[in-house]
């Protein structure tokens, strides 16, 4: 990883002493312009406000913008067509492409745009802000045999591009390839940032994408991937209060990126296009997850929820740490009524999976893939709650029985479904769990487990919304039974009550 960060820092300081000098110049010489688009309006006009422009094309053939322009839709009216901008704003003066006026967001309608392309694009530009918008990208219904995007943000060979913002979008009814005919169709669907394959080192730096809505579209709600990792990453990534629903595949991915944040979202019914006539047979390549990441390191996912992710096509997870994924950190989620279980753990090293609620996920709340091993994997103060109609393990694996490092402390289980635990190893470091309901074979059995019902308000009781998980805390706190020491740096539960990491709580609440 040090070649990583060498590289990283070296690419940085050429990009920003050459690449970015003339931005810094041309912001200085910029005060910003305000263009206005209503494609409603009859008349063509010269762009300004009493006569605005009527079409995506006049935003394309303007030419560069610069730091500081603003190029606003007009709220309430429906343009139709790809819109594509140039030019780059800069540090503390982004180029803004948004709204005016009173009512419904703009509507970009791409209609159905070219094979591999987006409704709304950036190519090579930075320092951008798209926010206030609807966009949709389909024709004739929800199959197509190419690769949208609603939003798509792309990086070829353009070194460091920072400062780019998508928020308060509403994405909906993309029509994207869900099957590889070329590339990856996971790359295609809602939002979109992608570094393509070079030689060089190119990466996203500051990539934000918050408070968007995204529904129906395939494959992927939200994609962030880089391919040049490890020779570079995408930093300062965070992905945080979106609201995704039934996503055709994966609800939110992030890959090649370092410490990545992806928090507060919602994603709700992922995978959802299995079986149909154009997703092809059923593989690893065609398997969804609600929120997971690969080739990556120390990504944090925390204060999520996800639930009714589908299994069909394969995974069926609400979270997934899956291969090349390094130092994950899963925090403060709450996973239900996934069909294939709560958390994957699918060939990362050093995982942790700390503080969520895992209820009534199908098959297990926690998952091994044994021939992609996971090492060193740490499950601690988790609640975990399978009904007598759950039809899962508390943990299971498929595939092969592989993996090293498994340590299970401070959980909470209450299960009421099958009994067995199904360990991808038999070497696994267990202490201080508390155990409540059916309990077999493979169950953890170090001196502090315990069998008595600590007495939380009710358990099992939560709904959509993390609203709902006030069940989950204790009726008793002071009485509570405590656990094994955990980090330092752990200083609060799950509901944000702070905790003595010396004599932590059992489960996510104390």
């Amino acid at each position: 990883m040090r070649r990583l960060l060498a590289t990283l820092t070296l690419t940085a300081v050429a990009v920003a002493g050459v690449a970015l000098t003339s931005i810094a110049e041309s912001a200085s010489a910029s005060t910003g312009q305000k263009y206005y688009v209503n494609c409603n309006a009859k008349v063509a006009g010269s762009g300004s406000e009493a006569s605005p422009w009527t079409s995506l094309s006049s935003i394309s053939s303007h030419g560069d913008f610069h730091p500081g322009d603003q190029v606003l839709l007009k709220r309430g009216s429906s343009c139709h067509g790809r819109l594509s901008t140039t030019g780059s704003g800069a540090a503390g003066s982004p180029i803004v492409l948004g709204a005016y006026g009173k009512g419904s967001r703009p509507l970009v309608a791409g209609s159905g745009t070219v094979d591999s392309t987006g409704a709304v694009e950036l190519r090579n530009q930075q320092y951008w802000t798209i926010q206030d918008l609807r966009i949709t990208n389909t024709v004739g219904g929800r199959s197509s045999k190419l690769y949208r995007a609603g939003v798509l943000i792309r990086n070829d060979s353009a070194g460091k591009l920072s400062g780019i913002t998508v928020q308060r979008v509403d994405v909906r009814s993309v029509a994207s390839s869900m099957n590889k005919n070329y590339g990856d169709p996971r790359e295609w669907g809602g939002i979109i940032a992608v570094t393509s394959t070079q030689r060089s080192a190119n990466w996203f730096s500051g990539l934000t994408i918050r408070n968007n809505t995204i529904a129906g579209v395939g494959r992927t709600g939200v994609m962030v991937s880089n391919h040049n990792y490890p020779r570079s990453a995408d930093t300062g990534v965070r992905v945080s209060y979106n609201r995704i629903d039934k996503p055709r595949g994966d609800g939110i991915v992030v890959r090649g990126t370092l410490s990545a944040r992806v928090d507060h979202n919602r994603v709700s019914n992922a995978n959802s296009a299995w079986p149909c006539a154009e997703c092809g047979k059923i593989s690893p390549k065609t398997a969804n997850a609600g929120i997971w990441t690969a080739t990556s390191k120390n990504t944090r996912i925390d204060h999520n929820e996800a639930w009714g992710t589908k299994a069909k096509g394969g995974d069926g997870e609400g979270f997934d740490v899956d291969v090349s994924a390094v130092g994950t950190v899963v925090e403060y989620n709450y996973a239900h009524d996934n069909e294939a279980g709560g958390v994957l753990l699918c060939g990362s090293r050093n995982a942790v999976v700390r503080f969520n609620i895992l209820q009534n996920n199908g098959r297990s709340a926690i998952a091994f893939i044994g021939s992609r091993p996971a090492r060193n994997t740490s499950i601690y103060n988790n609640t975990i709650y399978n009904s007598s109609k759950a039809g899962a393990r508390v943990v299971r694996y498929f595939n092969g029985a592989h993996g090293s490092g498994i340590t299970f402390k401070n959980n909470l289980v209450y299960n009421y479904s099958w009994n067995n635990y199904f360990w991808p190893t038999k070497k696994v470091t267990t202490a201080a769990n508390t155990l409540i309901g059916n309990q077999g074979a493979g169950r953890p059995r170090d001196a502090k487990t315990s069998w008595v019902n600590p007495g939380l308000k009710k358990a099992g009781s939560g709904r959509t919304g993390m609203g709902t998980l006030k069940g989950y805390k204790p009726k008793h706190p002071s009485s509570f039974k405590r656990g094994v020491a955990i980090p330092k740096t752990v200083k609060v539960d799950l509901f944000g009550k702070r905790i003595n990491p010396s004599k932590p709580p059992r489960g996510a609440a104390g």
